[in-house]
């Protein structure tokens, strides 16, 4: 399936000079840019599909200093951050509302659309919430001093970099639907082509066992574990078709 989406891309950038004296220069840039864009919405609704921001923005001071014809100091700090933020349309819907348990919702740290895989049919919610900031810091100086015919040059480079992380993966749960239980007579039985793994979509009955592992380095995440034949928190009725979104 293909879908409809946009992308948008903005960028701005400065610079600012300054002379003290004939001895003293200071510049300041500035830059920002921002790429954003929506994708997989393919039912035009939020069963599917997500907003994807990539943002950056920083500057940089840099300070020079001749102190005599022979020495000059030349001092600079920097910094630069990057944000990914994707963002499912789902963000912020209740699970409760399609009947399951209230502690799916209590337990989770993000509320969305849970994930229904259904057989061969097109999937409905998503799993790739995420905020990912990354700053990167610098402190510079560097002095020159000239002897004769001999520059020396001598000073420091300090950076930092620092990432953060947070993914709350399947918060809501993850559920399998294929054809263990519906296809018939007999368990041995081969499956129809279509439409039995979507029975047991509309029955509330998942196949396998489906987990979201919580780490610490990505918090979020419930952990749901389903024995085979067994989701009595999730039915869905042919009386409130609604419900199946």
């Amino acid at each position: 399936m293909t879908a409809p989406g946009n992308e948008n891309y903005d960028n701005e950038l400065g610079r600012m000079d300054f002379n003290a004296s004939a001895r003293h220069k200071m510049f300041f840039t500035f830059h920002r840019s921002l790429r954003a864009n929506t994708n997989k919405v393919y039912f035009d609704n939020i069963a599917r599909g997500g907003n994807l921001n990539r943002e950056s923005w920083g500057g940089v001071y840099d300070d020079v200093h001749t102190f005599t014809p022979t020495f000059l100091l030349n001092t600079r700090f920097g910094w630069t951050r990057f944000v990914e933020t994707r963002r499912v349309l789902s963000a912020g819907f209740d699970p409760t509302t399609l009947g399951l348990p209230g502690y799916i919702a209590a337990n989770s740290r993000q509320l969305m659309l849970p994930r229904f895989d259904v057989g061969s049919f097109e999937r409905l919610g998503e799993n790739n919430h995420a905020v990912i900031p990354f700053d990167s810091f610098q402190v510079f100086s560097s002095a020159t001093k000239i002897l004769n015919r001999h520059s020396l040059k001598f000073g420091a480079d300090l950076r930092l970099y620092r990432e953060s992380d947070y993914e709350p993966g399947n918060a809501a749960g993850r559920y399998q639907f294929s054809t263990n239980w519906t296809r018939g007579p007999l368990d041995s039985a081969a499956a129809s082509p279509l439409g039995q793994d979507f029975s047991a979509f509309m029955l509330g009955l998942p196949t396998g066992e489906l987990r979201s592992h919580q780490h610490a380095d990505k918090p979020g995440g419930l952990l749901v574990v389903v024995p085979p034949g067994r989701l009595p928190a999730l039915q869905f009725s042919h009386a409130q078709p609604r419900h199946s979104l």
